[in-house]
C-alpha cells in the first residue's frame, strides 16, 4: 500500500488515471472520490498526509472558483508499480472563463484494487 507495496498492473492503473481525469474534467468529485482509496498517502508541500479527505477537499475548494481542465499527455511506467502522469492543466475563472493558469506537472502515483493509494 502507498509509496511501495502491492499495486495494479500498468493497464489497470492507466484506466484509473483516465477515469479520474475524465471525472475531474466534468467536475464530478463523487466519481473521482470513488477512484481514491480512503487510506491514500498524499505527498503535499507540508509533507505526507494520510487519507483522501485533504486531497479531495483541496480540489473541491479550487472548483468553487475555477474550471480546471486536465489533459494526460503521457503516462510512464516507472517500475515497481509507480506511474508518472505528464499532464497539461489549465485553470479558468468561473466568472469570466479567462485562462488564469497553465502548467505541465508530472505526478507520481500508484493504484491498488482500482483505486489510487499513493499520489
Amino acid at each position: 500500500m502507498g509509496a511501495r507495496g502491492p499495486h495494479d498492473d500498468f493497464d489497470a492503473a492507466r484506466a484509473v488515471a483516465e477515469a479520474a481525469l475524465a471525472a475531474l474534467n466534468r467536475g464530478d468529485l463523487a466519481a473521482a472520490r470513488a477512484l481514491v482509496d480512503d487510506r491514500l498517502e498524499h505527498i503535499t508541500r507540508d509533507g505526507p498526509v494520510s487519507g483522501s479527505d485533504r486531497l479531495l477537499g483541496e480540489l473541491s475548494t479550487q472548483l468553487e472558483r475555477w474550471t480546471i481542465g486536465y489533459e494526460l499527455e503521457e503516462l510512464i511506467d516507472a517500475g515497481e508499480g509507480a506511474l508518472v502522469a505528464a499532464l497539461k492543466v489549465e485553470r479558468r475563472s468561473r466568472e469570466t472563463d479567462r485562462l488564469e493558469w497553465r502548467a505541465w506537472p508530472a505526478i507520481v502515483f500508484r493504484v491498488l484494487g482500482g483505486k489510487t493509494v499513493f499520489f
